[in-house]
């Protein structure tokens, strides 16, 4: 009723002390092989929701303006009866094969379409022009990447941003990964302290074509409005980890979130632009260490494109279907090779990525945050998380 709803896991409406995201729900197959393998993944959906929680407790906290009066809620009762509540739960979870594997089956994360709204829509006809749409947003980007090729270095009226402070070594990731053992679902157990020493060491630089303040990357902030505003004053990435599954093994992925204040509006008329715009750069890497490939969407969902190294060769998709894009690739890169990424300017279109070997320019030093505090972006005197219980921003 507060609208506080934590929007990054789904919530198990049969089993309210567990959530699910996608990764989880693909080693559900996995969990069923073993006792230790059902314990872990049980234990991973656990701490979705141990952790989903606590953000929820804290933006209710702000949505009533402070603490609670005295013994209508009181924080730390709340969760240690919550903890209590879910080892209860956990105990009581179906122990036979048949229950488990029906478990196992009926975790997914829905999908967010509405069908009333595609049929009113029609979208089974409107698909085709927005997919010719799509094709010539493809081509433009294609040849935005072989305009970009042909420059050396970065242009003066760009902006290029570079992270702070001193970069790890080729030893430190090795030994980040090698100590990294994985659970019984084959999932790296990372530390936080590797965690954070991968994302610093593979940063990347972020070279914006300048015209504007629009096209300056920054924190989110709660301003007067009901929308997040961005303080470019301080320019800062947000970053995570994440895994995806690649054949039978797990491999790890840093994401990285750059924050625009708009898109300023290109005419009279331009539904895309608005308040809000962010880039988001993924890195994967190979069990070794070495990013294999990158690719990078908008926060709004649009523009998925997808840049391999050597190491990996794109399959072709069906006809009449997006697929992954590919309008460029990256040459073989060594551990610790950060990645320089080119965005146009007020669309912010990613243009350019290549080996970032401009380490001796001039560039804006900026910072790393956890995405995380996006979950409980403060206000004083009231605030709520950044997205809805739905994973958007307004």
């Amino acid at each position: 009723s507060a609208r506080v709803r934590d929007g990054a896991a789904h919530r198990l409406p049969y089993a309210p002390h567990l959530r699910v995201d996608r990764f989880s729900a693909s080693l559900a197959p996995d969990a069923l092989g073993s006792a230790a393998a059902w314990d872990a993944w049980v234990a991973r959906l656990r701490a979705l929701d141990t952790q989903a929680r606590a953000y929820e407790l804290a933006n209710l906290m702000t949505a009533r303006g402070g603490d609670a009066p005295e013994g209508e809620l009181d924080v730390a009762a709340t969760r240690a009866r919550d903890a209590a509540c879910a080892e209860r739960l956990t105990q009581e979870l179906p122990q036979s094969a048949a229950q488990r594997q029906q478990l196992a089956q009926n975790a997914q994360v829905p999908d967010d379409y509405l069908t009333t709204r595609r049929v009113a829509g029609l979208y089974a006809l409107t698909r085709v022009p927005f997919f010719w749409g799509v094709q010539r947003w493809q081509q433009s980007a294609s040849e935005a990447f072989a305009a970009q090729a042909a420059l050396a270095v970065v242009p003066d009226d760009w902006t290029r941003y570079t992270l702070a402070g001193e970069r790890p070594s080729a030893d430190q990731i090795r030994a980040a990964l090698t100590n990294a053992a994985p659970d019984a679902l084959g999932v790296p157990q990372l530390t936080p302290a590797a965690q954070q020493l991968l994302l610093r060491a593979y940063a990347p630089s972020l070279a914006v074509h300048t015209r504007g303040g629009f096209d300056r990357i920054g924190a989110l902030r709660w301003g007067q409005g009901a929308t997040p505003v961005v303080d470019t004053a301080q320019p800062l990435a947000y970053q995570r980890v994440a895994t995806t599954r690649y054949g039978t093994q797990t491999w790890v992925q840093l994401v990285y979130s750059f924050w625009f204040s708009e898109r300023p509006a290109a005419g009279a008329f331009d539904l895309l632009s608005g308040a809000l715009d962010a880039v988001v750069l993924r890195i994967t890497l190979s069990p070794d260490g070495a990013p294999v490939l990158v690719d990078t969407i908008h926060a709004c969902g649009c523009y998925h494109l997808f840049i391999p190294t050597e190491a990996l060769q794109p399959v072709p998709g069906p006809q009449w279907q997006e697929w992954a894009f590919v309008p460029g690739t990256l040459p073989r890169l060594g551990l610790g090779q950060r990645v320089q990424v080119r965005v146009a300017s007020a669309s912010h279109y990613v243009v350019d990525v290549r080996p970032d070997t401009e380490t001796d320019l001039p560039a804006v030093p900026y910072m790393l945050q956890d995405e995380d505090a996006l979950r409980a972006l403060p206000l004083p005197g009231g605030g709520v998380q950044a997205f809805n219980g739905q994973g958007l921003a307004a």
